[in-house]
């Protein structure tokens, strides 16, 4: 082969070499001939001369991989120089000795308080004995169970008022609360429904009343009884029925003076009877 030109790099020639194609160099200067430095190759050693051709491209071509795998890695490296973010303003003033200006601590989470635990109350007490008449009047008697001559009573008082049958019912006593200890939060609430269950289950069942006839005199359990019936002189709002409020049947039957008051009360109520 001819003499490579000037341009021709050093490895190119290695790698010609290395492939088994040798090349052809002038080692020896022709007459008159104008000195080529291109062509003044330095001598091959012995050891690299006996060296088979490849091999020595194996060589040179694990060396090349290498400096390419070198100049990656400087790469990646300048570059993850170029991302990493700067120091905060606050370091940079920290490494210059000036004072760290002064953070605003983030505002806590909101936490929510807990419910305040319900405290317990004292339930409210009364006791009365339930009387249906007819199955159309409720009665209701605070106080002691009534005796025979205030059941006697109470059938003349329905007779006053135009009732002609008095069949008397069961007599059904009531206690609140019904069971003891039991923890109260509500004690007006839960009395109105303890109530209005027992009045559904024994009474409901084999009575429709219509009227609601309520014997207490003035005394703690008949307050009591009012506030949970919800009662005045002419209705109880938790039965939702007509309502007539009267002194008990002990003061009656041994008060005339009792009597003589409630007799206004009968007389509006044997009218609404007549009239309806």
């Amino acid at each position: 082969m001819s003499c490579p030109s000037a341009a021709a790099p050093h490895h190119q020639l290695q790698y010609l070499e290395a492939m088994g194609l040798t090349l052809w160099t002038a080692r020896y200067q022709l007459p008159n001939a104008r000195p080529i430095d291109a062509c003044e190759w330095p001598l091959e050693s012995a050891e690299e001369q006996g060296v088979a051709p490849a091999t020595r491209l194996q060589a040179l071509l694990r060396e090349s991989e290498s400096v390419e795998r070198s100049r990656s890695e400087d790469t990646a490296m300048a570059d993850v120089s170029a991302v990493t973010p700067a120091p905060p303003p606050a370091s940079a003033r920290a490494l210059l000795g000036e004072e760290q200006a002064e953070t605003t601590p983030a505002p806590a989470a909101a936490t929510e308080a807990p419910a305040p635990a319900a405290v317990s109350q004292a339930p409210l007490r009364f006791s009365f004995t339930a009387i249906v008449v007819e199955r159309r009047w409720l009665v209701m008697s605070v106080g002691d169970r009534p005796d025979p001559r205030q059941l006697s009573l109470l059938d003349a008082l329905f007779s006053a008022v135009g009732a002609n049958q008095r069949q008397l019912g069961e007599l059904v006593e009531f206690h609140w609360p019904m069971i003891e200890g039991l923890s109260v939060e509500e004690p007006l609430l839960e009395a109105r429904e303890g109530l209005r269950a027992f009045l559904q289950g024994r009474i409901g069942a084999n009575a429709s009343p219509e009227w609601l006839l309520l014997f207490a005199d003035d005394g703690d359990d008949a307050s009591r009884l009012r506030e949970v019936l919800a009662i005045d002189d002419v209705r109880s709002e938790l039965l939702e029925l007509p309502a007539l409020a009267a002194p008990g049947l002990a003061t009656l039957l041994e008060s005339a003076e009792a009597k003589r008051r409630l007799w206004p009360a009968l007389a509006r109520l044997r009218d609404v009877l007549a009239n309806g």
